[in-house]
C-alpha cells in the first residue's frame, strides 16, 4: 500500500482530519467529495429501459463478491430467464439487500457484463446513477457519492 494513504488512513482512525480532507456527517471525506442522499444522484431498482437482446447474462448472489466485482457470469437465451428476477443494465451497481449479504458489502458495479442486459437474484437492488461520470460506493453504513 502507498505510505502516503497508509499515512492518512491511519490518521482516521486516531480521528485526526488529514489536509485536503474534512469532517462530515457520515465521517472524515475528502474536501472536493459532497455526501448526497442516494435518492437524488440514483435511480432505485429502476425499470427496465433495454429491450432484451437474444442473450443475457444471469447473476446470483454466489456470482458477485464483497468488493464489488462480479466473479462469475452465466451467460444464457433471453427464453430461459424465468420471471421474477431482477433486471438490470451493464453499468448499473447491484446492492444485496439481505443481511448477511447486505452487512458484508456484497454487490457488483455490472460494467464488466458481457451482454447489455442482466437478470439477478431477488436479493439484489439495482441503483442506476442519474449521471454519467458519477459513482456510488455503498456500505452498510455509509454512502458516498463522487467523480470519475
Amino acid at each position: 500500500m502507498n505510505p502516503e494513504i497508509k499515512r492518512r488512513i491511519e490518521q482516521i482512525r486516531r480521528g485526526d482530519v488529514p489536509e485536503e480532507y474534512k469532517k462530515a456527517i457520515v465521517g472524515i471525506i475528502p474536501d472536493s467529495w459532497e455526501p448526497k442522499k442516494l435518492k437524488d444522484i440514483c435511480e432505485i431498482n429502476p425499470p427496465r429501459k433495454k429491450k432484451e437482446a437474444a442473450q443475457t447474462t444471469f447473476l446470483g448472489m454466489s456470482d458477485v463478491d464483497d468488493s464489488g466485482h462480479i466473479i462469475a457470469q452465466h451467460k444464457m437465451d433471453i427464453h430461459q430467464i424465468k420471471s421474477g428476477l431482477t433486471p438490470f443494465e451493464r453499468g448499473d451497481i447491484l446492492v444485496a439487500k439481505i443481511t448477511p449479504c447486505f452487512e458484508n458489502g456484497k454487490g457488483a458495479n455490472t460494467k464488466t457484463l458481457q451482454t447489455e442486459t442482466g437478470f439477478g437474484s431477488t436479493e439484489f437492488h439495482v441503483l442506476r446513477n442519474k449521471k454519467d461520470g458519477d459513482f456510488v460506493f455503498t456500505t452498510p453504513f455509509l454512502t458516498l457519492f463522487g467523480k470519475n
